[in-house]
Order: C-alpha cells, then sequence, then structure tokens
C-alpha cells in the first residue's frame, strides 16, 4: 500500500500489486510476475545479462527514492543486524553444540558488525525503505515486454540503504561463482553499483563504501551461519563464506 501510493518513476520497473493481507498467516499475497529470474540469465550466456544487472539497480534505486517521513516501520526487528531473526541466541547456541571450532570467530564477527552498524547508523540523517531480501532470485525480468520486477517483501524495513546494495552485490558473486569468471563477476558487481549511483546521483564516497562493505560482511555471515545450522553437509561453503568476511572486516 504505502509504496503503491508513492509508484516507480520509470515504465519498464515495476511494482508487483498487492492482493491482501492474511492476519492467521502473517503473510501478504501479491499479483503473479511473469518471467524469468535474475539468476535464470547468470546461469546462461545471455548478451542482455548487464542490461538486466543495470536494472536490478535501478530498480532498487527507485525504492531507496520513497520518501520514508510518515512511513511506519512495521518490521524493526529486522532493521538491525542485532535484532534480525534468528538471532544470536538462536544461531550461537546450534554453532556452540555442532560445530564448536566455528563458535569464538562467528560470536566475534557478528557483535563486531552490531557494533559498527549501530555506530553508522546513529550518524544517518534517516532510513531508507529497503528490500531486506535483495539478490538475484528475488529480481524477475520479463523478455517480452524488458520489465523489471522484485519479489518477496518478507523483509521490507526501514533501514540503512547500504544494506541492499551489499546484499545483491554478495549474492551475485556467490551465485555467479563457477557460472561465470571471477573477472566477468566482478565487472558485473561494478555495473550494478555504476547504474545506482547514477539512477540517484550520487557519489560512492568513503563512508558509503565502507557501508556497503560492511553488509557484504553480514550477507557472508549469514550465508556461513545458514550453511552451518541448516545444511551441515555444506560446511566446506561456510568456511568460503568466513574468508569472504575476513576480506570484508579487513575494509571496514
Amino acid at each position: 500500500g504505502f509504496i503503491n501510493k508513492h509508484g516507480f518513476k520509470k515504465s519498464k520497473t515495476v511494482l508487483p500489486k498487492s492482493i491482501f493481507y492474511d492476519k492467521k498467516l502473517n503473510a501478504f499475497f501479491y499479483q503473479g510476475i511473469e518471467g524469468e529470474n535474475l539468476l535464470h540469465y547468470i546461469k546462461k550466456p545471455d548478451s542482455e545479462l548487464e542490461k538486466y544487472i543495470r536494472g536490478a539497480a535501478r530498480w532498487i534505486a527507485q525504492l531507496h527514492e520513497i520518501p520514508t517521513d510518515k512511513a511506519k516501520n512495521f518490521n524493526p526487528e529486522n532493521s538491525r543486524i542485532k535484532t534480525v531473526v534468528p538471532g544470536p541466541d538462536y544461531f550461537l547456541d546450534k554453532i556452540k553444540r555442532e560445530f564448536p571450532l566455528f563458535f569464538e570467530s562467528i560470536k566475534k564477527y557478528f557483535n563486531r558488525l552490531v557494533k559498527k552498524e549501530e555506530e553508522n547508523i546513529s550518524k544517518l540523517h534517516s532510513l531508507a525503505l529497503i528490500h531486506g531480501d535483495f539478490h538475484p532470485e528475488n529480481v524477475i525480468i520479463n523478455k517480452d515486454t524488458k520489465e523489471i520486477s522484485v519479489i518477496d517483501f518478507t523483509d521490507i524495513c526501514l533501514a540503512d540503504y547500504a544494506r541492499d546494495i551489499g546484499a545483491f552485490i554478495q549474492q551475485l558473486r556467490f551465485m555467479a561463482r563457477g557460472k561465470r569468471s571471477t573477472d566477468e563477476i566482478k565487472s558485473l558487481q561494478k555495473k550494478f553499483l555504476q547504474a545506482y549511483l547514477s539512477e540517484r546521483k550520487i557519489k560512492l564516497t568513503d563512508n558509503l563504501e565502507k557501508r556497503i562493505t560492511l553488509y557484504r560482511a553480514w550477507t557472508a555471515l549469514r550465508s556461513s551461519i545458514y550453511f552451518l545450522t541448516k545444511e551441515p553437509s555444506e560446511e566446506p561453503q561456510a568456511r568460503v563464506e568466513l574468508g569472504q568476511l575476513e576480506e570484508h572486516i579487513k575494509r571496514i
């Protein structure tokens, strides 16, 4: 409702129309969107992939441009790393029991990211409306109409807009690895960021770059936690994500 009232500026970026909200299920239902998700095009050769990447950047940039002075934060828990569900009481306990070798490092990294995010947010003039789970599988491309849309608004909230950017760039690396070369992945990440900045007419300051890196680190940490707590057989993948996390931590 709130987003629909404000609308999007560009004709080729589409917002799914909400149908109703079910209190019993605590879920919103939206009109279906035709097309394939962005991951589909990442997996196969497609000459228009760069165009789709830039379109995804423009879509999220327009969401972040929506005025939030009258917006209600109906999802406050998801607005911060320290309160996001499932929280540390759940995942740290499980990791301590099942993967004790990872416990101290994950606890240390989690606390460091929480502290840094709180410092960052205390200095922001305002919070933006963010998607909260922005990655290639949630971006839908309609090749016939050339329209771009996004699905799954479960985690939408008021937060630092750098979170959507960092999450997408990090997930793009993860999802494209083994399907695209390292150089191509870096190029796509760069084009996404450039398109985003251009759409919003803002510059990549040192502060913004560090905030984006913070959320790249957070996304890597969440991925490693997921692998350890939900898919224990993917422990090697958790190690890869923790390696990424360590690289990002050095830059924030």
